[in-house]
């Protein structure tokens, strides 16, 4: 009578998890795209094998003919049009991530970089971490408007540049 209870009550639970509604993360627009007369640069949610975002790939183009800085001290993710705090990006770790390295991008020349909201990560434990993987893992980005305030160095001006796209999680059964 045990096990039929205990059996009853594991097929009971396994039914309701299978009738709940999956979850899918979607972007509106799935790139968002900023243009100047120094730069070209598109911002996208990524899934990285994850049904829901976790990180955005920004991919740099410098179309001046000096060299362009990124500062990542600066440069800030935003969220329902607020600053809400750093990105992080492989080769970042809990000893630097208040001193991040700038990437200087060269007159034609352009970068992709993998970038994930600071506040939505976790730092994975030192035996855990390799060389060719990040130090931390990455969380699902929130539903609502998401976002890069992009700080850029160009002839000793600061160009900021807001780009926003909005994250849906829509249910689906």
């Amino acid at each position: 009578m045990k096990n039929f209870v205990k059996l009853s009550l594991i097929c009971l639970l396994l039914g309701m998890a299978a009738c709940a509604p999956t979850k899918i993360w979607t972007s509106d627009p799935l790139v968002q795209s900023a243009e100047n007369p120094h730069y070209n640069a598109k911002f996208e949610p990524m899934k990285n094998g994850n049904n829901y975002f976790n990180s955005f790939r920004l991919v740099f183009t410098n179309k001046s003919d000096k060299d362009l800085t990124i500062d990542w001290n600066k440069t800030r993710y935003l969220y329902n049009n607020k600053a809400y705090g750093r990105f992080v990006f492989a080769g970042v770790d809990e000893k630097n991530v208040n001193n991040l390295p700038p990437d200087t991008v060269p007159s034609g020349g352009s970068l992709t970089k993998i970038v994930s909201p600071l506040k939505m990560i976790a730092w994975k434990p030192l035996q855990a971490r390799h060389v060719d993987t990040p130090g931390f893992s990455r969380g699902p980005i929130p539903e609502g408007q998401s976002g890069i305030l992009l700080v850029v160095s160009w002839n000793s001006q600061e160009i900021r540049e807001r780009i926003t796209l909005n994250i849906e999680i829509k249910k689906e059964k």
